[in-house]
């Protein structure tokens, strides 16, 4: 019976450690996780930047759009004025093209709304609150979209991303520290 737990001892010998070393690996690996963490949470800082960003670069575009079409609107109602001064149109085309003005005045408030709240988002993703001085300021993107086509290696970006996901990461990590508790 001696012999037989000397040998037992001797197998197990390196399957334990002591509470110390237990405590010190799984607070290694705790920082790992910590460090996991991190890098997803600036990954998606990042990504939430870019998209405010690419959101207020359309919002302005699109108010440039609406003042265009609202230009033309009102160039079709001087011209549709003096078409019924001249007799060749009937009162009732001039009344239809200053809805439709209007209508496009409305698209413009619209998109400036639209504009404003997407320089808020980003506002409230690169400044440190309403205090400081940056709020105040207007942001005015100099990038603009560029459209380049590109050969998409959709195995390789799928492979990629697996190995980049940091829940994943985490996960392991999480079992590693379980499996050195155990």
């Amino acid at each position: 019976e001696r012999i037989l737990r000397d040998v037992k001892e001797r197998l197990l010998r390196d399957f334990r450690i002591d509470g110390t070393r237990q405590q010190l690996k799984v607070t290694l690996i705790n920082r790992e996780i910590s460090d996991i963490q991190l890098r997803g949470t600036l990954a998606t800082t990042v990504a939430n930047v870019r998209n405010a960003y690419w959101e207020l670069v359309f919002s302005m575009q699109a108010v440039d759009v609406a003042k265009g079409s609202l230009d033309l609107a009102e160039k079709l109602v001087q011209d549709n004025k003096a078409r019924v001064e001249v007799g060749t149109m009937a009162p009732l085309d001039v009344v239809q093209s200053d809805a439709e003005a209007a209508t496009r005045r409305q698209a413009v408030a619209q998109a400036e709304a639209a504009q404003g709240t997407a320089e808020i988002a980003l506002k409230r993703l690169i400044v440190n609150g309403t205090d400081d001085p940056m709020w105040r300021a207007t942001i005015t993107p100099v990038d603009r979209p560029e459209f380049r086509s590109e050969p998409l290696d959709v195995e390789t970006a799928v492979r990629k991303a697996l190995a980049s996901r940091t829940d994943l990461e985490q996960a392991r990590k999480t079992l590693d520290s379980n499996d050195v508790t155990m």
